[in-house]
């Protein structure tokens, strides 16, 4: 009985000690390369339109390099223009 009641306290604790861990909070970041601002609303995208309902979507954007796709990408991930950040 004793050997039992061990067991049993140390999986009671092991269950409150993983319930008690944090959970790590991702971030997704969703670019999509060429892709207008009006697609959602002529396309059905109900995949897009949950991911936005169950977070964060931009309005709008200003491009800090309307040419190229890296430095914006660079851009968003380092808060830094493209001429501070040293890519152009």
């Amino acid at each position: 009985m004793n050997r039992w009641y061990w067991v049993l306290i140390l999986l009671i604790l092991g269950l409150t000690i993983s319930i008690m861990v944090p959970r790590k909070q991702y971030v997704v970041l969703v670019s999509l390369d060429a892709f207008r601002w009006d697609y959602p609303a002529i396309y059905e995208t109900p995949n897009l339109d949950a991911i936005a309902a169950g977070g964060v979507k931009a309005e709008s954007l200003v491009p800090s390099f309307p040419t190229k796709t890296f430095p914006n990408h660079y851009a968003i991930a380092t808060g830094l223009y493209p001429d501070n950040n040293g890519l152009i």
